[in-house]
């Protein structure tokens, strides 16, 4: 067999199709050349020795292949032919006869047929006869209503008519003219003119309201013209008078009779002097008609140079046609000339002249440029054809028909946008023998037909020699004889004249191993025989037959093809590269196998070799390289003695091996060696330590695969995490050590057997850090009263995290006893001063647990003196007095927190009118002063009252007494006469009504300005929440809650409180003007008040804003008068806003919060703090300017500020022992006045901490 190279194949294909007429000698050089590049192809494939390589021969070989065709896209099928019809129409108008017309015939194009259409043929002719009167009046009539007074004569030898008009009485519409009908077999011409004149002469007279009188009447319809004698008729001399009108504009029709008038008429009665005349001769009508008429025009071929005449149709209307192929040898114009071919007429015209050619051209489908087709051998067979289209712009409707073999179907026709137009065309099916694209859809540009055509190879198969017959095989091998067989379709039987059959065979890698190609002679075919040499390599081989009905492809359409593949495989041999081993049970052992082609003597490269063993362990080896595959086994836990291991290879195309035994092991003892770090390991508390240890063979010194069994002392938690590769990782938890909370070093014993390996141990050292800590105490120094107690809180937290450490142990070391109130995470303990003195002392704890440091803390204690507290009796805030008189002061002493009397203190006193002296002690606790008051005193003074003791446990104290002097109406001796003398009477009644219309109305009016002050407490305490309400819509844009009270459902607040008021609107809709403004005016400038089950609502609409409080109990008089104001200024600072509101509540928040604590002091229920000037504070105690409330509030809050630094004024009158709660407020208030609370927020840079003062 000879193997062309494909280049030379390509080389040679072109040449038989380009160059068939070259000499023979030509020929054989190509084959020589051939023969010669198929020994290099050989060398080149062959994979083993190049000796004894054996060929497979055949008698003959034709190059020629359309399988290269196909791969290089050109032709290899007959063309399509295609016919391409459009016509061509031009319009020619208001033309000057003669005329010529024409259309372009581009280049291949052919003129099947041209028609010449005429519209609006028109003639122009006179059609009256006898208009001269040059034989009488023949063919007129004349016609009068008055014969008498109106004659008409032909004047004979003038060539004239004429009418006399006698003298007399003329009545109006009289006439007298001339008459002539004819009748016309024509159309008028729209858009023309009609003209009818005459010659005149008129002599003697020129009667008044006479006229002369021209008319036409065609079909019924009169057009009129008179002329007026006076004015209008010249005398004694031959002029012309005309009609001009347009008929068809004046609704006249023809074909019909056409009436012609001429003479004189009567537009008045009248009376003629003397009798005159009017004579008339050359009467004309000039009229455009559409004549019936055959042969008016003449049409001249002007490239025949050959006369052709008119057909006509209709008035107006004809046509020329011409069915005389013609084409041009390049682009040019077809010509005709257009003349009249008429005489015995004034003018003649043609309105339209249109003509048109019907057109057709002729090409062949294409592929790259060259006509023809190409299929695509498969199933069934494709073909690809392109139809290069150009239509000229002026070529309209389009169509085209294209013939086609009767076995295409056609698939696809893309048109040259890729649209498949398929369903848009006919005859596409099977059986037809041509298709066609319509107008308006076929169109210029490249066109791509795709069809399928039945598939005329039937069967393909391979046939082998088996010593006795050939059998059909799927695949061969080395030395195996084998043969193609082909068979042809059955409708090709009588038909193989002038076909052809290529046969192909290709290499596995897809080049080509033999081509032939031959006429076949019967349908059933043999190709070969062939033998299976050296040069055949294993693989899968392709077999390509494709059958063509014509050796020329310029006039082939049928096509057959068949592939398919058959093997090629090879003998091999598989071996141990090592048969014995000797190892140790979980010692690393590499098995070996090598995988061998015996035909080709070289290595097998990635087949699939797998084992099995004697002790259950299958798998699948791994190819290493140079045909040689292994596999990693593991070994372990292998009991002594002989193993044995079988084997399977196999790869596509070779023969499969499968051994058993191939390979035998032997296990033999070593025992467990344990490699572990020797290195200290440091690790944190509440952590992990971590190691990787190996198992290895104490002799092989190799890691032991498998598995073993590894166990600590550690006393624990503790993880083994078994790789299975002689390697472990140990991971030991250091949650709760160490123990004493200081470094600790363990030593940690670490064991481990292995089946058939023995045990072994070995050594680890883990030091432990535990995690650093620290105390949180709330309080670095206490100041504490003696015999009182005070509260620490503390707790022990991780100082990395912060993290609060539970279930510690607490130690602490104090002088007196304590009690733990808490352990819960936070430590709260109660310590007592009972057993202590006077002075500072020292309090330490100890906090420690198992894995955290053991923290210290102290704290520093200065156990201080107990207050004296005093209290004024009969005596209630401010002691009024008069000016010159005098006043007993009692006050009692009794020690802080015990609330025992003081008994023989040094209580002194001070004031500013240098009066000084010592309260005198009656018993009891209580002292006494007699207070004298000058005269010359007035207003509001403070007395200093000092009170000292021996009892060192009681701290001295200032306290002031506030005093009012009051003075008196000067003397007046009248009306002490009249007292003197009334005093005997009513003595007593005048001293009471001093106590009541004096003394009592001014301790009234003090203690309602004391009670003015405090009601901003009670406001504040009274409000639950607030809302802000743009008014026109009842949509909320602000609200809050300040206690338990839930305003969530601010819709629904607000719908209900905007439907009262809408309500209460409607109400007043039936009263009178005056009434609704009164009502208008108290609605919108006072508060409304509506009383609930459950609560107070307080409504003010002020503007733009309706606003709402949402109370307790009932509002007092200044939170009315303080909500209004705060609705005026909401409006005036963000009424703009409000009004614009949609929803958006971006602003309002922050300003509304500013102006609510600024008018109605709701920061008073927010969180206060106690100031943090020490100095400030320190000022306060020595100048004893604070109240006995004040002291007691001041350390509810001291004491409460020691667990948290914030509380609320509501928390401090609940938490402060007094049933007067006026009195709290009061206090509260002075507090707050001397900046010893402040609100939270306040700072120490603010100008005053209630931002802007109280309300």
């Amino acid at each position: 067999m000879y193997n062309h190279n494909k280049s030379s194949s390509n080389q040679m294909k072109h040449h038989s199709q380009h160059s068939l007429g070259k000499k023979k000698k030509e020929l054989i050089i190509l084959i020589s050349l051939t023969g010669l590049l198929f020994f290099i192809n050989v060398s080149n494939v062959s994979y083993k020795s190049n000796s004894n390589v054996e060929f497979i021969s055949e008698q003959s070989i034709d190059p020629i292949s359309d399988l290269l065709k196909i791969a290089a896209q050109e032709p290899n099928g007959k063309p399509l032919l295609v016919s391409q019809y459009a016509n061509i129409t031009e319009s020619y108008t208001g033309s000057n006869l003669p005329t010529n017309v024409s259309f372009i015939l581009q280049k291949d194009w052919i003129s099947k047929n041209i028609n010449i259409s005429f519209e609006g043929v028109s003639q122009k002719k006179n059609i009256v006869k006898n208009g001269t009167f040059d034989s009488d009046y023949h063919g007129w009539t004349y016609k009068t209503n008055d014969p008498a007074e109106f004659e008409g004569s032909n004047q004979t030898g003038t060539g004239s008519v004429q009418i006399k008009y006698l003298g007399g009485a003329k009545n109006k519409d009289d006439y007298a003219y001339f008459e002539q009908n004819i009748s016309l077999q024509e159309e008028l011409t729209s858009g023309k003119l009609a003209l009818l004149s005459l010659d005149y002469f008129c002599k003697r007279n020129r009667p008044t309201n006479f006229t002369a009188y021209l008319a036409i009447i065609i079909g019924n319809v009169e057009t009129n013209i008179t002329y007026d004698f006076p004015t209008a008729i010249q005398e004694d001399s031959w002029e012309t008078l005309t009609l001009v009108y347009n008929p068809v504009a004046s609704n006249q029709i023809l074909p019909g009779n056409v009436t012609v008038r001429a003479g004189i008429y009567t537009v008045e009665a009248t009376s003629v002097g003397q009798w005159g005349t009017f004579d008339i001769d050359n009467i004309q009508f000039d009229l455009w008609t559409k004549p019936n008429q055959m042969n008016i025009v003449r049409i001249k071929d002007v490239e025949f140079n050959s006369n052709y005449t008119y057909i006509n149709t209709t008035y107006g209307k004809g046509y020329y046609y011409n069915a005389t192929e013609r084409t041009l040898p390049g682009t040019g114009n077809i010509e005709f000339t257009i003349s009249q071919n008429i005489i015995g007429i004034d003018d003649f015209d043609i309105a339209i002249i249109t003509i048109t050619a019907n057109l057709m051209k002729r090409i062949n489908s294409s592929m790259n440029g060259l006509d023809g087709s190409l299929f695509t051998p498969g199933t069934p067979i494709t073909w690809r054809t392109n139809l290069v289209i150009t239509i000229p712009n002026d070529y309209k409707n389009n169509r085209a028909e294209i013939t086609k073999p009767p076995d295409w179907n056609i698939t696809q026709i893309l048109d040259g946008y890729d649209v498949n137009r398929i369903q848009d065309c006919t005859g596409t099916n099977p059986g037809s023998v041509k298709f066609s694209i319509p107008n308006g859809i076929f169109d210029q540009g490249l066109w791509e037909i795709e069809v399928t055509s039945s598939n005329y190879i039937a069967n393909g198969s391979l046939f082998v020699w088996n010593e006795t017959a050939y059998i059909e095989e799927s695949s061969i091998t080395m030395g195996s004889s084998y043969r193609i067989n082909v068979g042809l379709n059955d409708s090709l039987i009588g038909e193989l004249t002038d076909t052809q059959i290529n046969f192909t065979i290709e290499y596995p890698n897809g080049t080509i191993f033999y081509q032939n190609t031959s006429i076949p002679y019967s349908i059933e075919m043999n190709f070969g025989t062939y033998d299976v040499g050296k040069n055949m390599t294993i693989g899968t081989y392709q077999v390509i037959l494709l059958w063509t009905n014509n050796q020329s492809y310029s006039s082939r359409d049928k096509v057959g093809f068949l592939q398919f593949g058959f093997d090629v495989w090879h003998h091999t041999n598989l071996t141990a590269v090592k048969s014995y081993e000797e190892k140790v049970s979980g010692e690393p052992f590499l098995m070996k196998v090598e995988f061998f082609d015996d035909d080709s003597n070289i290595f097998i490269d990635f087949a699939t070799v797998t084992y099995n063993s004697t002790f259950g362990t299958s798998g699948t080896m791994v190819y290493f390289g140079s045909g040689v595959y292994v596999i990693d086994m593991d070994i372990s836990g292998l009991p002594l003695g002989n193993h044995y291991f079988s084997f399977n290879a196999s790869k596509i195309h070779y023969e499969n091996q499968s051994i058993r035994n191939l390979i035998q092991l032997k296990i033999i003892n070593q025992t467990l060696a344990l490699e572990i770090p020797q290195t200290v390991i440091n690790v944190d508390a509440y952590s992990y330590a971590i190691l990787l240890l190996k198992v290895k063979g104490a002799s092989s010194g190799t890691l032991l695969p498998g598995g073993a069994n590894i166990t600590t002392d550690w006393h624990k938690e503790y993880w083994v995490t078994d790789h299975l590769n002689g390697t472990a990782t140990l991971n030991f938890s250091t949650n709760h050590v160490p123990d004493g909370g200081i470094i600790e070093t363990f030593t940690v014993t670490v064991f481990a057997n292995k089946t058939n390996f023995g045990s072994t141990s070995a050594f680890i050292s883990i030091t432990v850090h535990p995690l650093s800590t620290d105390i949180n105490v709330n309080a670095s120094t206490i100041d504490v009263k003696l015999n009182t107690n005070f509260i620490l809180k503390l707790n022990y937290s991780d100082d990395e995290t912060d993290q609060i450490i539970s279930e510690a142990i607490l130690n602490v070391s104090w002088g007196s006893s304590y009690n733990i109130l808490s352990n819960d995470n936070n430590y709260i303990i109660n310590f007592s001063t009972f057993d202590l003195s006077l002075g500072s002392y020292t309090l330490f704890f100890q906090l420690s647990h198992p894995g955290y440091e053991t923290a210290f803390a102290n704290v520093y204690v200065n156990v201080l003196p107990l207050e004296i507290d005093v209290e004024t009796i009969a005596l209630n805030g401010t002691l009024d007095v008069f000016a010159g008189g005098s006043s007993v002061i009692r006050i009692l002493l009794t020690e802080e927190s015990s609330g025992n009397t003081i008994d023989n203190a040094n209580v002194t006193f001070s004031w500013r009118f240098r009066l000084f002296g010592e309260l005198e002690y009656v018993g009891n606790g209580i002292y006494e002063l007699i207070l004298n008051i000058p005269e010359s005193a007035e207003g509001a003074y403070t007395l200093n009252i000092i009170i000292i003791t021996d009892d060192p446990e009681l701290k001295n104290r200032n306290f002031p007494l506030n005093i009012y002097v009051l003075r008196g109406t000067p003397t007046n001796f009248l009306f002490i006469g009249i007292v003197i003398a009334l005093l005997s009477v009513v003595g007593v009644l005048a001293t009471l009504s001093l106590r009541s219309y004096v003394i009592i109305p001014r301790k009234r009016k003090n203690e309602q300005i004391f009670q003015n002050t405090i009601q901003v407490f009670k406001d504040v305490k009274n409000i639950q929440a607030v809302m802000f309400i743009q008014k026109l819509s009842g949509v909320p844009f602000f609200n809050k809650d300040y206690t338990t009270f839930d305003s969530g459902d601010n819709s629904l607040l607000s719908g209900f409180i905007q439907a009262i008021t809408i309500f209460g609107e409607k109400m007043i809709n039936g009263e009178t003007s005056d009434q609704k403004r009164k009502h208008k005016a108290i609605y919108s400038k006072h508060i409304i008040e509506l009383n609930f089950k459950y609560f107070h609502l307080l409504i003010c609409d002020y503007q733009s804003v309706r606003s709402l409080l949402i109370l307790k109990e009932h509002s007092s008089d200044r939170l009315k008068r303080q909500f209004y104001l705060l609705s005026v200024e909401i409006d005036a600072k963000l009424g703009d806003k409000i009004e614009k509101f949609s929803g958006d509540l971006t602003g309002f928040e922050t300003k509304i919060n500013i102006l609510l604590d600024k008018f109605l002091s709701l920061y008073y229920s927010e969180p206060f703090k106690l100031v943090d000037s020490a100095s400030y504070m320190q000022y306060l105690k020595k100048s004893r300017e604070l109240q006995s409330i004040d002291v007691r509030i001041l350390n509810v809050i001291i004491a409460r500020t020691k667990f948290e630094k914030e509380f609320t004024l509501n928390k401090i009158v609940e938490e402060t022992n007094e049933k007067n709660i006026d009195l709290i407020y009061g206090s509260l208030l002075n507090l707050i006045g001397r900046n010893i609370i402040v609100p939270i927020h306040y700072k120490k840079g603010d100008s005053h901490p209630l931002l802007g003062g109280l309300k």
